[in-house]
């Protein structure tokens, strides 16, 4: 996003990104936010007025794949780069995205795959999402899970000594006889 490939356009969304705060971020996928740099490992952000442009990462990929599938079918020996993303999948992160306001995993990344770029750069992880929603559930969650698996084990050895119990000798005598009763 904001690439060669998948230039964004140019506007006013740009100015929530060139900062140095964002630019250390962007460091983590060997890019910087700002428009040139005279290091070599980074990728400069790409802007342009001209179409195509994308204000989102699921049109960018979207793009790709499409120019990824053509090239494929003009060519057999084409290796494919671009993988394919069930709608299961894109379902569910749009879903996560929306509702826990989050991107990313481990650490956000430089865009929203759904939301445009006036939403400006994600400010947390998902896992962070996740916690916010859940965190003052997360005790009582523990609690009911150990009370359910206390339950679970009494139920399975209560089982297994009514099940056996019906086959234990009651002497030495009725060892034989009582097998099968």
């Amino acid at each position: 996003m904001c690439t060669a490939s998948c230039p964004c356009p140019t506007g006013n969304w740009y100015s929530s990104y060139s900062n140095v705060t964002i630019d250390a971020s962007a460091r983590k996928f060997n890019r910087t936010v700002y428009l040139t740099t005279t290091n070599s490992s980074l990728t400069p952000f790409t802007l342009t007025s001209s179409t195509p442009n994308f204000d989102n990462f699921w049109d960018c990929y979207k793009n790709l794949k499409n120019i990824d599938d053509q090239l494929a079918n003009a060519n057999s020996n084409y290796q494919r780069k671009a993988a394919n993303i069930s709608e299961g999948v894109e379902n569910f992160a749009r879903d996560v995205e929306a509702s826990l306001n989050c991107n990313g995993v481990c650490y956000p990344g430089l865009f929203y795959y759904f939301r445009t770029i006036n939403s400006g750069p994600p400010s947390k992880n998902c896992i962070d999402g996740i916690r916010d929603v859940f965190g003052d559930k997360a005790l009582a969650i523990g609690v009911l899970l150990l009370i359910s698996f206390a339950l679970t084990s009494l139920t399975h050895i209560t089982s297994w000594a009514i099940c056996c119990r019906c086959c234990a000798p009651k002497d030495s005598k009725e060892k034989e006889t009582d097998k099968f009763k």
